[in-house]
């Protein structure tokens, strides 16, 4: 989905109501950043933000400018709905701090985009008792999470050992290399170390120089690995498929390529190089999303559909996709261990320049409960 300027829909105005609801002029001074206030509120910085480029310069719109008009737009569709208990949902949102601030713009955006579908939205009111953010249409329930912070300096390590070993890989397999395309992969019964990466670098290398074509198998401790090279001329495709055409069961997937000219001037792809990593050790980021998870079952009655959207863009709001080792499995298990769930959805958003347009794109990827209790709805 992409969110881009609309000239249809007067921003301004939407912008407006979005201020008066939170508490007008009073409360954007308040919390904009001064010495009295060292954190200010998200929203705040947006519409300042606005005032100060948007309006006096069209043209030079930041990129806050995009999910500012889509929370006021979705504010005001909202209120038109006469949307129950949505007055409260704002003020938590007006006095709301820190990562508190995104969790609750993730309950609106979420709500406003059922609304403008024509659901009937209820929010539901913060009791002691556990309850889901919102009913929708009286049918079936949605519970909202954002992941705050990014990944953990272990998560870290491991990911750049992951691009070592990528980059390794595709210098070694050359232009004279006579191999159509390559095959990698890797179980790691402990988090990986340099040692085991340079292990299967080792092993590629002499697999390619000089080259052995078909399977070669490997190990190191608490670990195995396999190479494929297949054998054929280097072809300039516009799509790569896995060389070997079987499936790599991996808990990490990356396929890659490199850009070549064809003859008639045209760019594409060589070089076909597929990974297949998985590690017996989760990554701490999987394991905070899968607390999310947790924590989100219990707020879901089990007496209608639930819905579960978590939003990850402060680790994926920067790329197209929404791919991290281990993350899948551990979804698909939560589905399998938790009939009240129907559906779980992740999100983010990032925005890209699309022909000369900013534009707002979301991500949306869907995993559907394998038996759940109420089937999940369609949408």
């Amino acid at each position: 989905m992409e969110i881009a300027i609309n000239n249809e829909i007067d921003h301004g105005a939407d912008i407006a109501l979005l201020l008066e609801v939170l508490g007008g002029q009073e409360w954007l001074e308040r919390n904009l950043p001064s010495n009295s206030n060292r954190d200010p509120h998200l929203v705040a910085l947006w519409v300042n933000e606005y005032r100060q480029n948007c309006i006096s310069q069209p043209d030079n719109i930041g990129n806050s400018y995009l999910p500012l008009t889509r929370l006021a737009y979705y504010v005001r569709a909202l209120k038109e709905a006469s949307t129950p208990n949505l007055d409260e949902r704002l003020r938590e949102l007006s006095f709301a701090e820190g990562d508190r601030i995104k969790s609750v713009l993730h309950e609106i955006n979420t709500a406003g985009y059922y609304a403008t579908l024509g659901r009937r939205v209820e929010f539901v009111l913060e009791t002691d008792v556990r309850n889901p953010d919102m009913l929708i249409d009286a049918e079936f329930e949605v519970e909202c999470k954002h992941k705050a912070g990014a990944f953990s300096s272990k998560d870290k390590a491991r990911l750049d050992l992951y691009s070592t070993l990528f980059s390794k890989v595709q210098k070694l397999f050359r232009e004279e290399t006579p191999a159509y395309g390559l095959a990698v992969e890797a179980q790691f019964g402990i988090e990986p170390t340099r040692p085991m990466i340079d292990a299967v670098i080792d092993a590629v290398r002499s697999r390619l120089r000089p080259i052995h074509y078909g399977d070669y198998s490997g190990s190191f401790d608490s670990g195995k690995f396999s190479i494929t090279v297949v054998p054929g001329e280097q072809l300039i495709e516009s799509r790569l498929g896995i060389p070997h055409q079987r499936d790599m069961n991996a808990s990490f997937f990356n396929l890659t390529g490199t850009v070549a000219t064809r003859p008639d001037g045209s760019m594409g792809l060589t070089r076909p190089t597929a990974f297949g990593l998985t590690c017996a050790v989760e990554l701490d980021y999987v394991k905070s999303v899968k607390s999310s998870l947790k924590s989100a079952i219990g707020q879901l009655s089990g007496t209608r559909p639930g819905i579960i959207v978590i939003d990850v863009s402060d680790v994926f709001g920067s790329s197209d996709s929404i791919q991290c080792e281990g993350l899948d499995a551990m979804i698909h298990e939560i589905l399998r261990n938790n009939s009240k769930v129907s559906r779980i959805e992740l999100v983010s958003d990032y925005v890209e320049d699309v022909d000369g347009v900013h534009t707002l794109q979301h991500k949306q990827q869907n995993f559907v409960g394998t038996n759940p209790r109420h089937p999940a709805p369609q949408m």
